[in-house]
């Protein structure tokens, strides 16, 4: 029965892994695997802790403007016509709402994919987004990008866990 129970467990395994490939995952310890926008009237700092890359939202004078901060990863190795997962975590202290999308890293600003995750204070959200380029996949891409500039001075994200997936 042991043996019975193995082959199975080997085999789903076996399964799961010829479906998807993970094609990268980032280690946001490292510096230069992600970048940090703020716009004027913002003040926001982030750097690498516990697990997680940290943003933390010092001041922030336009909460409307969801995009004046901003933190991305970035990948140049996708392909026109293949299917692609970006998974990963964030949480927040607070409250929020975060914008996550895959979308060039350069005018046009083209967005591929998208989602608003509302955050609960303390919870975190593991985010999914599934996209399939039709056109140029030459440039490079934010997999993923998150807009943060609707939270409030005091709120600390945390992200982590981001990888991209080709799925078969």
């Amino acid at each position: 029965m042991k043996k019975l129970l193995m082959a199975a467990v080997l085999l789903g395994a076996a399964m799961l892994a010829a479906e998807d490939t993970v094609l990268k995952t980032w280690d946001l310890s490292l510096g230069g695997q992600s970048s940090l926008y703020k716009e004027k009237g913002v003040d926001a700092k982030g750097g690498f802790a516990d697990g997680a890359y940290r943003v933390e939202v010092l001041r922030n004078l336009d909460k409307k403007s969801g995009n004046n901060i901003q933190f991305w990863c970035s990948s140049n190795q996708l392909k026109a016509g293949v299917k692609y997962r970006v998974d990963f975590t964030v949480k927040a202290s607070k409250d929020a709402k975060v914008t996550s999308m895959v979308m060039l890293t350069a005018k046009p600003w083209t967005r591929v994919t998208g989602k608003e995750v509302l955050l609960k204070a303390g919870e975190a959200a593991n985010v999914a987004l599934e996209f399939t380029l039709k056109g140029d996949a030459s440039a490079t891409y934010r997999t993923p990008g998150l807009f943060l500039g609707e939270a409030e001075p005091g709120t600390v994200f945390e992200i982590s866990e981001i990888k991209l997936v080709e799925v078969k």
